[in-house]
């Protein structure tokens, strides 16, 4: 299994993201700005490769960057790796960084997973 941490910059810039909402032939659309140093973002996941036969038994420790209210316990987060829920075993503050130790289910199937840390409305894949 590989975890892939997309992009996001994190220079304090703020980024402009189109919004359209459509009811049958009606529309409105704007557009939000969205501070990048005030949303949680996913800046690494260690280790980045776990051996089918060992994820079940490994711990994946994800760096979340901008994440004091995101996983603030362990309870108030889920984690998700293809479909399948993993266990959240840990969340803790790093400096100004989120912690949050997770335990893939039991994979059966080789490849990529598109995985999930989630705390309410707010969800960061990997």
């Amino acid at each position: 299994l590989t975890f892939v941490v997309p992009a996001l910059p994190d220079d304090g810039a703020t980024l402009a993201s189109a919004v359209v909402v459509r009811a049958g032939e009606q529309s409105a659309s704007f557009t939000l700005p969205v501070v990048s140093e005030l949303v949680p973002a996913l800046s690494s996941v260690q280790p980045a490769s776990v051996a089918v036969t060992d994820a079940n038994q490994t711990d994946l420790t994800l760096l979340v960057r901008n994440g004091a209210g995101f996983c603030a316990s362990a309870d108030t987060c889920s984690v998700v790796f293809g479909g399948r829920p993993g266990t959240v075993r840990r969340s803790r503050m790093q400096g100004t960084s989120r912690v949050v130790t997770v335990r893939p289910p039991l994979i059966t199937d080789d490849g990529e997973l598109s995985c999930t840390l989630s705390d309410g409305a707010t969800s960061l894949e990997f």
